[in-house]
C-alpha cells in the first residue's frame, strides 16, 4: 500500500474511533448546559422594579382615563353685546371669561358704566344631578370713568328644561360713596327645543338711563354648532324708551 492510502486509512480509523466517543456524551453535555442555564439567575433589568401594585395602576387604561378626568378643565368664553338705543348713543359691551377648574377670571368693558372697565376673580362651587347649581362669589376692580371695587355673585340653577341665572355686584366708589351702586341681571329661562332658549329678564344698570330703576324684557337665544350662541333682548317693550340688545357669545 502506498504511503498516501496508508495515511488516509489511518485518518478514517482515527475518526471512527473518536467520533462516537464524543458524540455520545454530547447530549449529556447539552443537558448539563441547560441545567447550568436554568440554575443561572436572570440578569437584573435596566429599569428598576416598580413598587408593589404600581405596574397595575400604570397599565390600566381606565385608570389613565380617570387621571385625565381629574385634570382641571379650562374654558374660555367671549361675548359681545350691542345696545341699540332710541334716546341714547349705541354702545358695545365685550366680556371675556376664563375658567380653570373652580377658578374664575372675568373682564368687562362698558358694563358697570360707559367708558369703564373691570376685572374680576372668583371661585366656583357647583354640584347637583337632577337639580344642578353653580355659585361663584367674585371680587373685582373697576377702572376708567369710574374707579372702585365691586364684590359680587354669579349663580345659576337648572332643572330639566328650566333654569335661573343671576349676576349681581355692588360697586363701591373710591372717591364718592354717593356713587355706590347695585348692578343686577336676572334671567328665568326655558328650552322648548334644544337649540332655543327663551327667558324673562330684569336688569338694574347705570349704562342705560331710561327712567326706570329696574328694567324688564324678554330674551331669545339660539345655540349654534361649535359653541356659538346668538341672543336678542327686548327691554321696556311697552315704553317709548324701549331698546334692543343683540349679542353673540363663543365658548372654547
Amino acid at each position: 500500500m502506498s504511503p498516501r492510502y496508508a495515511a488516509l486509512a489511518a485518518l478514517l480509523a482515527l475518526f471512527a474511533h473518536i467520533g462516537p466517543a464524543h458524540s455520545a456524551p454530547a447530549d449529556d453535555e447539552d443537558d448539563e448546559d441547560e441545567e447550568e442555564i436554568a440554575d443561572t439567575p436572570a440578569s437584573p433589568s435596566l429599569t428598576p422594579p416598580a413598587p408593589a401594585g404600581a405596574s397595575a395602576v400604570v397599565t390600566k387604561p381606565e385608570d389613565n382615563a380617570a387621571a385625565e378626568d381629574d385634570k382641571p378643565e379650562t374654558t374660555l368664553g367671549v361675548s359681545f353685546s350691542y345696545y341699540a338705543m332710541r334716546t341714547e348713543a349705541d354702545f358695545l359691551t365685550p366680556v371675556i371669561t376664563l375658567d380653570h377648574g373652580p377658578l374664575h377670571l372675568e373682564t368687562r368693558y362698558n358694563y358697570e358704566a360707559i367708558d369703564t372697565g373691570s376685572f374680576f376673580v372668583g371661585y366656583t362651587f357647583s354640584g347637583g344631578d337632577t337639580v344642578s347649581f353653580s355659585i361663584t362669589p367674585i371680587l373685582g376692580a373697576v377702572y376708567g370713568d369710574n374707579a372702585g371695587v365691586a364684590p359680587g355673585l354669579e349663580a345659576s340653577v337648572s332643572w330639566k328644561d328650566f333654569d335661573f341665572y343671576t349676576e349681581s355686584e355692588y360697586y363701591i366708589d373710591h372717591h364718592d360713596h354717593h356713587r355706590n351702586y347695585l348692578t343686577s341681571w336676572n334671567e328665568i329661562g326655558w328650552r322648548p327645543i334644544p337649540p332655543l332658549r327663551v327667558a324673562l329678564v330684569t336688569q338694574r344698570t347705570r349704562t342705560v338711563d331710561e327712567g326706570r330703576d329696574v328694567q324688564r324684557g324678554a330674551l331669545l337665544q339660539w345655540t349654534l354648532k361649535r359653541g356659538a350662541t346668538l341672543g336678542l333682548n327686548f327691554f321696556n317693550p311697552t315704553s317709548d324708551r324701549r331698546y334692543t340688545i343683540g349679542s353673540i357669545a363663543f365658548q372654547y
